[in-house]
């Protein structure tokens, strides 16, 4: 009897005991996982629309859980990534580019790192598409949106070289906006090889009387050869690299400076192995900065890791620990983890009117419980059912 009740109650958390179950699965980790792998898999093999029919489930399953649904934008960004990346290496850009003007539309402005370097995205996906015109207006928004970086600076001149060399009779507006763009940079940073290597040579290009409107400028970059395209498969691989280091480095500076919100999101993208490879002790740095912060998110995905030993030596203490905090905090699947711990005795004296108590408490956030509850009860007496009522209006009144 004991195995069937341990058995329900894990389909329970698990968010699979039956279609009306649906609700146990919202903040679920191991049924997020599981769904989100089979997503990745999807778009490892370039099925992008059932990787969206996931996403949307997901979306359907944890929107209304504040708690879980601020990492789903995240994942929706990194699909619309991976597939402007398919489409760009096949050159159909009226495909990509849609989907990289709806990563910028769709980044927070108030992040500022994250809004320049899609930006950048877009931009690159426009001079692949031969829409030079509408990246150089993108990549000079995205100086204007962090004008700290000055790889975009470097951009902006090289998409000015490009549009001089295929207009020769505008050749001394761009050739003159291309210098002032590496002025600025200049000045940020002073040793930027690259940086130093153009403003030098025009800097002679200028003592020597060359002039702008000559069409004989030194190191022009062509287009014409399809080798040295920029939307390549090869370098939009490396852009998609690039994006995803600038979205980590970005959030990795808030985090160090304390960002709880920067904090969960470095530590999930290591956990979930989506933006980067998975990595359980990165995650493991991470997300205990941001659950020593208050996020009841990260604490029980903390809780997860120690009960399961990812990336940490497994501990039923520590696990108790974070759940208990994220209960505490509404995390209801933490509640229904606490649950099986206290009935089974995963780690702790077997103590079955703790178990109700947290399944009480599950089954009053919406968890569906019906089938677990009439089994818990033939193992307490009335004096241990009032007990756990107790303790449970006792937590819900703290």
């Amino acid at each position: 009897m004991k195995k069937t009740i341990i058995l329900v109650l894990a389909l329970i958390v698990a968010g699979c005991s039956s279609p009306s179950g649906t609700q146990g699965r919202v903040g679920t980790g191991r049924y997020f996982n599981r769904r989100h792998e089979e997503l990745m898999a999807h778009v490892r093999n370039n099925q992008f629309d059932k990787a969206r029919a996931i996403y949307k489930s997901l979306s359907i399953y944890y929107g209304g859980n504040p708690k879980f649904s601020e990492f789903l934008p995240v994942i929706q960004q990194t699909l619309d990534m991976y597939e402007a990346l398919y489409w760009a290496g096949n050159e159909q850009w009226q495909k990509a580019i849609p989907l990289m003007r709806r990563i910028v539309n769709h980044t927070n402005p108030q992040d500022y790192e994250s809004l320049a370097s899609n930006q950048i995205f877009l931009a690159k996906g426009l001079i692949g598409a031969g829409r030079k015109k509408e990246a150089l207006e993108m990549a000079k928004s995205a100086v204007r949106t962090n004008p700290d970086d000055v790889d975009y600076y470097i951009l902006v001149h090289d998409i000015c070289f490009s549009l001089a060399h295929e207009e020769p009779n505008n050749i001394t507006t761009y050739v003159e906006e291309a210098f002032q763009y590496l002025t600025r940079a200049e000045k940020i940073e002073p040793e930027n090889p690259a940086v130093q290597k153009w403003v030098e040579g025009m800097k002679s290009t200028q003592k020597e009387g060359a002039k702008f409107s000559s069409p004989e400028l030194p190191n022009l970059p062509s287009d014409t050869n399809s080798d040295t395209r920029l939307e390549s498969q090869k370098n939009w691989e490396h852009t998609l690299s690039s994006i995803n280091e600038d979205f980590l480095s970005s959030h990795k500076q808030k985090a160090k400076r304390g960002d709880i919100e920067s904090q969960f999101l470095v530590g999930m993208s290591y956990y979930l192995g989506d933006i980067v490879g998975q990595d359980y002790e990165q995650a493991h740095k991470w997300l205990i900065m941001a659950a020593k912060q208050g996020n009841p998110t990260a604490q029980f995905v903390l809780g997860n890791m120690y009960q399961e030993g990812n990336g940490v030596p497994q501990n039923a203490e520590k696990a108790i620990e974070w759940f208990t905090k994220a209960a505490k905090q509404g995390i209801t699947a933490a509640q229904s983890a606490l649950c099986v711990i206290y009935y089974s005795g995963e780690g702790v004296i077997e103590n079955h009117v703790e178990s109700y108590k947290w399944l009480l408490l599950a089954g009053k956030a919406g968890f569906d419980v019906s089938e677990v509850e009439p089994l818990l009860l033939k193992n307490l007496t009335p004096t241990q059912i009032a007990e756990a009522q107790k303790r449970a209006k006792e937590f819900v009144e703290e």
